[in-house]
């Protein structure tokens, strides 16, 4: 019977282990599975290779330094004697030194895979890998700056693992010492046998070798960090010498700990520690104190200055704009106020989402609001809804939902808008779960699920048999799509990369796109100045290394991602990009209808702008530049961040963004900021002629001038100036000028806010209307004519054959016919 119950018991246990080891099996494959769907094989496999060498050297070190410290402990262990019940009689009986050792190894290996759970992310050792030098180092610890960004995040990743791996095995050898009796507590005295002391001292000893690591750290976060003032200064930096001699003294400290406590010399060892420690408490603030007292004694030209000019060329180095930002050309530039009309957007985001959310229909808006040039060069906003009611996994119909950026319903004063029907959409910015979709056509970017084993393999690795039942007898192909969150997909494609905090929509021809800027990030970077920085959907503050690398594009039906790299990608991003070279497409390769519409990398620009206005920290000159507050933060429910709504360039075709600096001291207009989209993405510096008021004042003066124009033509829904809202100021370039433009929206409450008025401010010239065609003087356009110039005509079939949307070719070869038949007569 005994036999049986044993036979039983492990073949359950044979079961169990097949069991976990064919799900681990089921997974790997269905994870290699889908980035082999989507082209990316070899970044699997670089996952796993860099994923077996973090952990895997973990658990070994792990394993080791347990197993070593348990055979200490072992070897202390003369015998271990345990009751045994044979027949009616109960005897003492010795376990087997060879047992005790089996043990100690079993729980070395168990705890190692404990301590190598604590390296999640294999990205810190894949970027340390595949680091190529930047070819340019720092002042103080002539170090390249591949270290700062790539190695000392690895350095500091494995810091931390030794100390929670000293720390544990600590307390685990105190307490199987305390369970014997050569560490008791015995007439008000601890009773330490001789073996115990020198384990202890060999603990004490590595302990100080991890104090003393930690000063070589702490020497790397000052350039990182700085000081209290926030920068690297002359207290710092005088402070990177006592650092390193506490190091020293800490290090020899450590070898005397091991020598005194493998001879026995307790009180030797017992010096040695409290040489550390006075050393750790008093070396250090001794220090600093006498530098700050000596840097009183000192002119601010010596102690501050050097430090400031350093941290701002550092910045603006980090952030890409080294020697300043390019210089602006007329490209750039509206070249008359009459050019604005179609190019800029008289509504903001809130605006568009209430008139999407609040026009009838019930829809919600997924997304933020994208933009992009229609076929006659018009700019036009576009959203991406779904029906509130619906489930998005049922096949919800979802929409684009389409409008002039500048065009107004006269009747109602809301925006115009044309819904366009889509597919079915699987990627989107909320998608959870998976799903199991046919694919007779055979364009999902996702693993099929022809063979049986494919459907097994799946249907373990997310613990549902119908992915292995319902697919049996299938006629048509199906593809099992998973990862189909947007900010998941990309992620997984682009692990080493940091996403814009708000993926845009993006509709070319009858599809939906996703469009998320990606950026090159780095906390320890050394001595630039820190930014917050808004990506990936969370705000990540201490950032010191923020550069534009990639544009990921994701077709929202197909699931497919492509990613354009950057045109000059900084060397972090440079580095990972010739690792896995097929995943990172040339602009050259994608369609011309695509690089037109690619929004501006607006977090990348808003870095270098702050960058560009930095100059010192604790001093600010009298010129120093900022940007300007807002009324609004973000997010509101008034108004979002309309600043940055963009502007379409009429000479270029792209989007750009335009942000103001102002002088800190006289809040003056300055300098504007310009940051395009497309292919060729850039950020200019276009200097602009103070005006006679500061900014708060211009501000004022278009809102005021906004309520007073609203009011006298009676805009809709607003009776007074306190039913009116306000977008933020724009700063647009015109001509070898700038022109500020600001809008006002009246609220109702039977549907979404109406245009009540647009000012605009050019030089000494005040324009104010309730539409901006009447503000500019000019006709209102129109989106249901096109224009009559034949080259506009052949520009819009152009464009329309490009991004295949027959209905707008076929209207502008109709039109072109009119036109030219006309003229024929």
């Amino acid at each position: 019977m005994r036999v049986t119950k044993r036979r039983l018991l492990l073949v359950a246990l044979a079961a169990a282990a097949l069991l976990l080891v064919g799900r681990v099996a089921a997974a790997l494959y269905a994870d290699y599975a889908w980035y082999a769907a989507l082209d990316a094989a070899g970044l699997w496999r670089a996952k796993v290779v860099n994923t077996l060498l973090l952990r895997g050297s973990a658990w070994l070190a792990g394993t080791g330094f347990v197993f070593a410290n348990l055979l200490a402990v072992r070897v202390s262990v003369l015998k271990l004697v345990v009751p045994r019940r044979v027949a009616n009689l109960e005897i003492d009986a010795e376990v087997p030194g060879r047992l005790l050792v089996g043990g100690a190894a079993l729980v070395s290996v168990g705890v190692g895979a404990l301590l190598a759970l604590a390296q999640d992310d294999w990205t810190t050792l894949a970027v340390a890998r595949y680091a190529t030098p930047f070819r340019e180092t720092d002042p103080y610890f002539i170090k390249d700056f591949a270290f700062w960004t790539a190695l000392l995040p690895l350095e500091r990743a494995w810091y931390a693992w030794a100390q929670l791996a000293l720390v544990l095995v600590s307390a685990l050898v105190v307490t199987l010492y305390a369970l014997t009796s050569s560490l008791r507590w015995e007439r008000g005295a601890l009773r330490v046998a001789g073996y115990v002391r020198r384990h202890l001292a060999v603990l004490a000893g590595l302990l100080l070798l991890l104090l003393a690591w930690s000063y070589r750290l702490e020497r790397f976060r000052l350039l990182v960090d700085g000081g209290p003032a926030g920068y690297f200064g002359y207290v710092e930096h005088h402070a990177l010498a006592p650092l390193f001699v506490l190091a020293l003294i800490t290090a020899a400290c450590a070898v005397m700990v091991f020598w005194a406590g493998y001879v026995g010399q307790v009180r030797l060892a017992l010096a040695g520690v409290a040489l550390a420690i006075v050393a750790a408490v008093g070396l250090q603030p001794v220090a600093r104190l006498l530098i700050r007292w000596n840097a009183r004694t000192l002119s601010p030209a010596i102690t501050e200055e050097p430090y400031l000019g350093t941290r701002a060329r550092f910045t603006q180095r980090a952030y890409g704009v080294r020697g300043g930002l390019e210089e602006p050309d007329s490209t750039l530039a509206f070249p008359d106020l009459a050019a604005l009309g179609g190019h800029v957007s008289v509504w903001d985001e809130a605006t568009l989402v209430a008139a999407v959310e609040q026009g009838g229909r019930r829809r919600d808006v997924v997304a933020p609001v994208g933009w992009r040039p229609d076929a006659t060069g018009r700019l036009e906003a576009v959203l991406a809804a779904r029906e509130t009611a619906a489930d998005a996994d049922d096949g919800t119909p979802w929409v684009a939902v389409v409008a002039g950026a500048s065009d107004v319903d006269p009747a109602s004063g809301t925006p115009r808008l044309a819904t366009h029907e889509l597919p079915r959409v699987l990627v989107q910015p909320d998608a959870a779960g998976y799903v199991v979709v046919d694919d007779a056509a055979g364009v999902l970017a996702a693993p099929p699920l022809r063979s049986g084993w494919q459907r097994l393999a799946h249907a373990l690795a997310v613990q549902n048999l119908r992915v292995f039942v319902d697919g049996r007898g299938d006629a048509v192909p199906r593809r099992f799509v998973d990862h189909r969150g947007l900010q998941e997909r990309v992620g997984r494609l682009a692990p080493a990369f940091r996403q814009a905090a708000r993926p845009t929509p993006l509709l070319l021809a009858d599809s939906l796109y996703w469009v998320v800027q990606l950026y090159s990030m780095s906390a320890t970077y050394p001595l630039s100045q820190p930014l917050r920085v808004r990506s990936g959907g969370t705000e990540t503050s201490g950032v010191k290394f923020f550069r534009h690398a990639a544009t990921a594009i994701a077709n929202a039906h197909t699931g497919r991602v492509r990613i354009y790299r950057a045109p000059q990608p900084d060397p972090l991003a440079a580095s990972w990009m010739a690792r896995f070279g097929r995943l990172f497409h040339d602009w050259r390769t994608a369609p011309p209808a695509l690089r037109s519409a690619v929004p501006p990398p607006v977090e990348g620009i808003v870095a270098q702008t702050v960058a560009l206005a930095t100059a010192g920290g604790a001093t600010e000159p009298p010129n120093a530049l900022r940007l300007p507050d807002r009324e609004r933060e973000p997010g509101d429910s008034a108004a979002t961040n309309s600043t940055l709504l963009p502007f379409l360039l009429p000479r270029e075709g792209t989007l750009a963004v335009g942000l103001p600096l102002v002088g800190r001291a006289d809040e003056r207009l300055r300098l504007l900021v310009i940051g395009t989209g497309g292919a060729e993405s850039r950020t200019v510096a276009v200097p602009v002629t103070p005006p006679a008021a500061a900014w708060p004042a211009l501000a004022d003066t278009l809102r005021d001038v906004a309520a007073a124009s609203a009011g006298s033509a009676g805009a809709s829904g607003a009776r007074d100036a306190a039913d009116l809202a306000y977008d933020e100021v724009r700063v647009l370039p015109v001509g070898d000028g700038v022109a500020l433009l600001r809008a006002a929206y009246g609220a109702r409450r039977d549907g979404p806010p109406t245009l009540a008025a647009v000012t605009l401010l050019a030089g000494d010239s005040l324009h104010a209307g309730t539409s901006l065609a009447e503000a500019l003087g000019v006709a209102p356009p129109t989106n249901s004519e096109l224009p009559d110039d034949p080259a506009a005509l052949w520009r819009a079939m152009r464009d329309a054959l490009q991004r295949a949307d027959w209905r707008a070719f076929g209207d502008a070869f109709d039109r072109l016919g009119r036109v030219l038949g006309g003229r024929g007569r």
